[in-house]
């Protein structure tokens, strides 16, 4: 469980101005830390993935476009995953209310997983194909 599962879970008893001071004190070495880090991803990926090739010209000449279409794209491919699991999985989907994130139906891990996977490919691929699209349309490749 962990440390933080133990104190989230209350089975240690930790007075509210003790846990308080460690994590004040923890947080005082973060501040630092995040810009260290920061600088250190930032020379890593100059110094080392210095590269360029026919994927990774069309990825970041739709950049901006997915960045714009991106938020619709992954939301019509949860839908889209929630009717596969309806139809082929035989689940009902049933949403708590409309402004729920969580589904009131439980769905088993390996279904999560799936998900997670058909829905992250799924996005990628349609949001750039959309993109690409998008800038072979006049007027709008000089804003994209």
């Amino acid at each position: 469980m962990g440390l933080w599962g133990v104190i989230c879970y209350g089975t240690v008893n930790i007075p509210e101005v003790g846990f308080l001071a460690v994590f004040l004190a923890v947080q005082i070495p973060l501040g630092p830390f995040c810009l260290a880090i920061i600088v250190v991803m930032l020379d890593f990926f100059m110094a080392r993935c210095d590269f360029e090739n026919a994927l990774t010209r069309f990825m970041s000449n739709g950049a901006f476009a997915v960045f714009l279409i991106h938020y619709y794209v992954v939301n019509t491919c949860t839908a889209l995953y929630a009717r596969v699991l309806e139809e082929a999985g035989g689940l009902t989907i049933e949403f708590a209310d409309i402004s729920s994130i969580g589904c009131s139906t439980p769905i088993a891990q390996p279904q999560l997983f799936a998900g997670l996977i058909f829905i992250f490919v799924c996005s990628i691929v349609a949001s750039f194909a959309i993109a690409a699209v998008l800038k072979m349309l006049p007027g709008l490749n000089f804003l994209l």
